[in-house]
């Protein structure tokens, strides 16, 4: 097996738990099998590639456009891009989301924060991005504004900072990437102020659409997107680690994403 293919993985919601993990056939690839704990009902890929592929051969840009070339052959794929309005809607009303969790001010980690600054004026800004290239990029835009981005997967890059650093964390787009996200999310409590929250915005494998366009749906992609997360589940996985959780999302059923704060006590 080679290390983009990584290691057999365990529910990360029951911590491993003791059920052997259905496939979910009608949504596997080739060798990423989507897999179901019967435990909890988390759905995450078998396997998933390693920290190495996600940072060069597996990174995020290079999926992205891959995924969109072979997915613009298909009827039904234009018919979500005719629907996408929806998205801007949403788009529309994330910065008064951001400030409403978040404040006004203060210490802001954007994970896997890309090359560019997502976080809001007002803020300090810090990233972590696993991307080799995105990270480039991104670097001295953050240390512009006081702050600085850090080439890492998440699980390393927030030891470079202190416990109770930061009065906010941002993880959009970001969880369903990550091959160990209640380790990530452990350790994101420990560097929140008390107080401090986590604003988190995945795909929503919950939603009418993902039942409408099946494995067409546009929250998978292989093989970068390793987690599907529904509200059920990313609730059970945050209370379970001691954050306070608050769904964000208005009408979860028909939103592809869905947003979440998370509040550390």
């Amino acid at each position: 097996m080679s290390g983009a293919e990584g290691a057999v993985r365990h529910c990360q919601v029951c911590d491993g738990g003791q059920a052997q993990p259905r496939r979910i056939d009608e949504y596997s690839i080739s060798k990423w099998p989507v897999t179901e704990c019967p435990s909890c009902g988390f759905v995450f890929l078998e396997r998933a590639p390693d920290y190495k592929a996600l940072s060069v051969d597996q990174a995020w840009e290079k999926n992205y456009f891959k995924e969109a070339k072979k997915r613009r052959k298909k009827a039904i794929y234009r018919v979500d891009q005719a629907t996408r309005f929806r998205l801007e809607l949403g788009k529309m009303a994330e910065v008064s989301r951001v400030r409403s969790v978040l404040g006004t001010s203060g210490r802001v980690l954007d994970v896997g924060c890309g090359d560019t600054v997502r976080v809001p004026k007002g803020f300090t800004p810090y990233g972590i991005e696993v991307s080799e290239g995105l990270v480039k990029r991104a670097k001295p835009r953050f240390e512009a504004l006081g702050g600085t981005a850090v080439h890492a997967p998440a699980l390393t890059g927030l030891d470079a900072f202190e416990d109770n650093f930061f009065s906010g964390i941002l993880m959009r787009s970001y969880l369903e990437h990550e091959v160990e996200p209640r380790k990530v999310l452990q350790k994101a409590f420990a560097k929140l102020k008390p107080g401090g929250s986590i604003l988190i915005k995945v795909p929503n494998y919950a939603c009418f659409n993902r039942h409408v366009m099946g494995v067409n749906w546009c929250g998978f992609r292989f093989p970068d997107h390793v987690n599907y997360f529904t509200g059920r589940t990313l609730r059970q996985l945050a209370e379970s680690i001691g954050f306070t959780y608050k769904s964000k999302t208005l009408a979860p059923f028909f939103d592809d994403n869905i947003w979440v704060a998370l509040s550390k006590s």
